[in-house]
């Protein structure tokens, strides 16, 4: 769920812009398998968030498309708070 559910956000959101990069999240989850199982079991965890990665990147104007407005400040807030969540929680963890 922590790999695919930011994902799935995002794209109900609208995009990366519009959901104010949401997916980061699910990198903790092959972070999370490379501390836990090791290099060899997690990189299938890495490169299925590659893998997802990429389809935002390439559907991204399609889901842009269904795009909620949303106000810059609040994505501008959300933005940052995904980025310093993540990076606390991997720097902590780490």
């Amino acid at each position: 769920m922590l790999l695919v559910m930011p994902f799935f956000m995002q794209w109900a959101i609208g995009g990366f812009a519009a959901s104010s990069g949401v997916a980061i999240w699910a990198i903790l989850s092959p972070v999370g398998a490379l501390m836990i199982l090791g290099t060899r079991q997690s990189t299938p965890w890495f490169l299925l968030f590659i893998g997802l990665a990429f389809i935002s990147w390439k559907l991204n104007h399609y889901f842009a498309g269904n795009a909620m407005p949303i106000p810059t400040g609040v994505k501008d807030t959300f933005f940052l708070m995904n980025i310093t969540g993540t990076a606390a929680i991997l720097y902590g963890v780490l």
